[in-house]
């Protein structure tokens, strides 16, 4: 008996793995960038996957098991400026959803500002970049970021992990409570600037020559209650 559920177990596993990188993909549209300035995009279980791709068109898929539960995808014009906004329509998760949100965006496309919150979904980029500001929030799933461009960058976790690689800032803002934070700045932030947690550990990289933590560069605070901080030198 107890071999049988251990196969059946095994078999399963196996079933989860093979079809774990299926998209099973039930939306997919593309849109000219040229006229929009932001992207808007609120999500709950739903994980969101950024890639930065050539072309002149945003494009979106969504991979689900239940199409009846896929985000609205809407496009909101207006007269000086317009904007590309992803919605979730089920605000909790159905016993069985999975969905994924994936967002290809052309290298050229700059806009103005990007907002995405989520509440228990993972978002994953591989380069998120803005002119003027970044807003990234996210509950309990994580934010893991692979370069990061803008002015501002707001980014925060209540229980997630936050990775951002590569960043490029002005000036941020990062907070966290029991997640964990790692940041790799690519150079000094430009204005005052802040990574906080209260429990969660706080790792920040930064090229030898170019630490934000020098006499002459503008405040970077660093501060948790009951976390671990390292500051480290590459």
């Amino acid at each position: 008996m107890n071999k049988k559920i251990f196969a059946i177990v095994i078999t399963l596993f196996l079933a989860s793995a093979l079809f774990a990188d299926s998209k099973n993909i039930v939306y997919n549209e593309s849109f000219a960038f040229e006229g929009f300035d932001s992207i808007d995009i609120t999500l709950s279980y739903e994980n969101l996957k950024i890639s930065q791709i050539y072309g002149d068109e945003i494009v979106i898929e969504i991979g689900s098991n239940n199409i009846k539960k896929i985000p609205d995808v809407s496009l909101v014009l207006g007269e000086r400026s317009s904007s590309l906004r992803i919605a979730t329509k089920t605000k909790r998760a159905t016993l069985g959803n999975d969905c994924t949100v994936y967002l290809y965006i052309p290298q050229d496309f700059l806009a103005q500002e990007m907002h995405i919150s989520l509440v228990s979904g993972n978002l994953l980029a591989d380069i998120l970049k803005a002119q003027n500001a970044l807003y990234i929030k996210n509950t309990s799933g994580r934010i893991d970021i692979a370069a990061v461009s803008t002015d501002f960058l707001n980014a925060g976790c209540v229980s997630g992990n936050i990775t951002l690689q590569k960043v490029s800032a002005g000036y941020l803002d990062i907070k966290n409570t029991s997640g964990n934070i790692f940041v790799e700045l690519e150079k000094p932030t430009q204005a005052s600037s802040k990574v906080a947690t209260i429990s969660g550990k706080i790792q920040i990289y930064y090229k030898k020559n170019e630490s934000p933590f020098s006499d002459d560069s503008p405040d970077f605070i660093i501060s948790t209650v009951s976390g671990k901080i390292e500051t480290v030198p590459y």
